[in-house]
């Protein structure tokens, strides 16, 4: 098949496209950037695109020049509170709403499925039930949020058979983490704060990418929710595994999130119901903390 993945300057996309190549499909990665990870561009079947998806032009020629079988849209504004700026608003929306209906509608002209990646940031976060693939509960706290939402509806809206995947708290080697930012503001301190109010399931996008790909080659439409296993842990709870695993002993103390003031506000619970994917033969993903473990080996190695 013939695909064309969006982001591939990203974490999530990057690794998409890996797999597909791995399984010997041939992949065109966009991005803003003027160039793709080396390790893709070394590889036989990988073509780069580089365009704005804010250019309704760029994306319809890019579109043109992959005719892809399968879009696996990954790429999105993602600088949360950035987002909030009042001079960024209408470039957000663009990038995040109208780019995603944009592809859409060429996938429904030309036969092609999609993929969107979206994220817990379209529900409110509130309570500690965790949200089901299919819940309507839709409350987004912040521009990022709503626009990811808006690029759902543009999907259902335009494609009756269509995959929407969500993803969080994710974790690789192809872009900067939450691993990656407690590794180095504890660089020559005792002790860090993080907040313990916010709850997900950390995800190595190694891992996630798989099920992915997995989705995008099926037929079973829909939207999934898309997190590892082995359960639910507070940000606090996080850092603690990655010093522990790390071999580091700087100390966590515990913060709640009111006590950080951002721009964006943030949902405390980004818990996922993932039994949907296993009801349609996809997953279950490995644990977490192995996928922390595997991530920190690998980046020992690079």
């Amino acid at each position: 098949m013939r695909y064309l993945v969006t982001g591939v300057t990203g974490q999530l996309g990057a690794e998409v496209a890996a797999k597909l190549l791995a399984r010997g499909e041939t992949v065109f990665g966009s991005g803003r950037k003027q160039e793709a990870p080396k390790e893709l561009v070394a590889q036989p079947g990988f073509t780069y695109l580089a365009f704005d998806l804010a250019d309704d032009t760029a994306v319809k020629t890019a579109f043109g020049a992959a005719l892809p079988d399968a879009v696996i849209h990954c790429a999105s504004w993602t600088a949360v509170d950035e987002a909030e700026k009042e001079e960024n608003r209408d470039l957000v929306t663009k990038i995040n709403a109208g780019s995603t209906r944009l592809l859409a509608g060429l996938c429904a002209s030309h036969g092609a499925k999609l993929l969107y990646i979206s994220t817990d940031y379209v529900f409110g976060g509130t309570g500690e039930k965790p949200y089901g693939a299919d819940s309507e509960d839709f409350d987004p706290l912040n521009v990022y949020g709503a626009t990811k939402l808006e690029g759902e509806r543009a999907v259902r809206e335009t494609l009756a058979e269509h995959f929407v995947v969500r993803v969080s708290w994710t974790f690789g080697k192809y872009g900067d983490n939450f691993v990656e930012k407690m590794l180095r503001v504890a660089q020559g301190r005792q002790e860090v704060s993080v907040v313990d109010d916010q709850f997900g399931t950390p995800t190595y996008t190694s891992d996630a990418a798989s099920v992915i790909c997995d989705i995008a080659e099926s037929s079973e439409y829909g939207t999934y929710n898309l997190a590892a296993s082995g359960g639910f842990v507070s940000r606090a709870g996080f850092a603690r595994e990655i010093f522990r695993a790390a071999g580091s002993d700087v100390r966590v103390v515990p913060v709640k999130t009111a006590d950080f003031k951002s721009p964006a506000r943030r949902p405390l619970n980004s818990r996922f119901d993932c039994s949907k994917l296993g009801r349609h033969g996809f997953g279950p993903l490995p644990e977490w903390k192995d996928g922390l473990a595997r991530y920190l080996a690998e980046r020992k190695e690079s």
